[in-house]
């Protein structure tokens, strides 16, 4: 039973009739695990102050609840202070403009999609801005399916993470369905012979941009849209050949020093999309051993980074090397990010909004 079905069911005396007004505006969200244990410690110490006067049981109850509200929302949801910052940051044509805080305004489209995926973590509040951000990215999208933007790096990865992002987010789903479906045909045709993707049309591919789009068509299909698991098995192809088998890491490009980013970004695509795969299912365990060992460089803070790492580790079932990653990010939250140039304080207020 929620809360607003216990309020349903009692009187509203005068007594405690703001404080029901109070329970009213809580989100209806599943209480954490521990909120039994929580509540009835509180209730029997109302107890000993209500037996001479019975309608104090029902308020100290209610007031209970209203108290524990802070411990119910606490699960699963992304910290208040940042969601409430991206909800007044919103512009009225329902984007997320990146260079009002010092960042790149042709990223637009993407930093868009992640403060809906954000927004989506956070309380019921947050679904008209949701919806009117998806007007907004359908009024974006291009002729071709993908999303405006300014040179082929930001045009790539605002197809990515766009389509990611609404294919994901349970509250957009139905009404971004034919702007996911344009997206994914975008996807699909801007793929290389190789199997990867990149920003120009080159044979060499890009792996970060290659993890992004195939867990984007994976969301995708698993939506309801309609994709195709071709495009996903040869990026999925690709991406093992730019693993090295020794110890399971990657680099951006061949010869180049390994990068714990596109390492966790690639485990994301393996796990996600790789699941029919022995092998490559072989091959994410092996690079999730990988990241939990490793420790990010001190005193640099590196959202993306972290993001992908805590994802990573999270689909691994490595839950407790991913909350390590999660308070050394709040050890850092004054330092400036390594991509702060793309999105400015929205693009590290997103992700690290995702990662909490």
């Amino acid at each position: 039973m929620t809360i607003q079905d216990h309020i349903k069911e009692s009187q509203e005396p005068g007594e405690y009739a703001e404080l029901l007004k109070q329970l009213r505006t809580l989100p209806e969200q599943e209480p954490s695990p521990g909120f039994h244990v929580h509540t009835l410690k509180r209730v029997k110490t109302a107890e000993r102050f209500s037996f001479r006067r019975p309608w104090l049981s029902l308020a100290a109850g209610l007031a209970v609840l209203l108290s524990a509200g802070a411990f119910i929302l606490s699960s699963h949801t992304a910290p208040s202070t940042d969601i409430q910052w991206l909800l007044t940051q919103q512009e009225a044509d329902g984007t997320w403009n990146p260079s009002r805080h010092g960042g790149n305004e042709q990223f637009r489209p993407a930093l868009t999609a992640l403060s809906v995926l954000a927004l989506n973590r956070s309380s019921p509040r947050s679904s008209k801005s949701i919806h009117k951000a998806m007007t907004a990215l359908g009024r974006l999208q291009t002729e071709d399916g993908g999303f405006v933007g300014g040179d082929p790096q930001a045009r790539a990865y605002n197809l990515a993470m766009t389509t990611f992002a609404l294919a994901t987010c349970p509250t957009a789903r139905l009404q971004a369905k034919p702007i996911i479906q344009r997206a994914v045909e975008a996807i699909t045709a801007s793929q290389l012979a190789n199997g990867s993707w990149d920003y120009a049309s080159t044979p060499e591919g890009n792996v970060a941009l290659t993890s992004w789009m195939v867990r984007a068509l994976k969301s995708a299909e698993a939506s309801g849209v309609e994709t195709t698991t071709v495009a996903q098995r040869k990026g999925l192809r690709w991406l093992m050949r730019m693993t090295a088998h020794t110890d399971g890491n990657v680099s951006y490009k061949p010869a180049t020093a390994p990068s714990e980013t596109v390492t966790a970004l690639t485990a994301i695509s393996f796990i996600s999309a790789g699941q029919a795969f022995p092998d490559i299912q072989s091959c994410a365990k092996q690079m999730t051993e990988q990241l939990s060992q490793q420790n990010q460089s001190e005193g640099q803070r590196d959202c993306y980074r972290d993001y992908a790492k805590i994802v990573a580790l999270e689909l691994a079932g490595k839950r407790d090397q991913a909350l390590r990653i999660r308070n050394e990010m709040k050890n850092l939250l004054n330092v400036p990010d390594t991509w702060r140039v793309a999105g400015g304080d929205l693009y590290t207020t997103t992700f690290t909004a995702l990662c909490m």
